[in-house]
């Protein structure tokens, strides 16, 4: 881009050395506008530069955030695993059979394996 304008310049300065006044004035005016465009598109590309590096920013962001979400669905599935073995373990021994160092239900009237009266 430098290069560009330093040509331009190169250039501008060649034709007004050996052009005339009034086609010197209105080659001095286009390269003057030449210059202010050339500023202008300098401009522009870096501000599309500081878009792009805050889109890259938002989506290094972004993904952290998801990294964070799938490590806490882990952790999520991890603990359920852990509950449902619990469950699982506490199923087990509810359904073992009955004790017999209880009383039978003639003694007290509980019947045991019911856990209700009998009358």
């Amino acid at each position: 881009m430098a290069v560009a304008v330093a040509l331009l310049a190169a250039a501008v300065s060649g034709v007004l050395v050996f052009s005339p006044g009034k086609r010197a004035d209105g080659e001095a005016e286009a390269a003057s506008q030449a210059t202010v465009t050339l500023s202008k598109s300098e401009q522009a590309r870096q501000a599309a530069e500081a878009r792009a590096a805050d889109a890259e920013k938002a989506q290094q962001a972004a993904l952290a955030k998801a990294n964070d979400a799938d490590k806490a669905r882990q952790a999520a599935e991890a603990k359920a695993q852990q509950l449902d073995a619990q469950l699982k373990t506490q199923k087990v021994s509810t359904n073992a059979p009955p004790s017999t160092s209880r009383p039978s239900s003639g003694v007290t009237g509980v019947d045991w394996n019911k856990g209700c009266l009998t009358c």
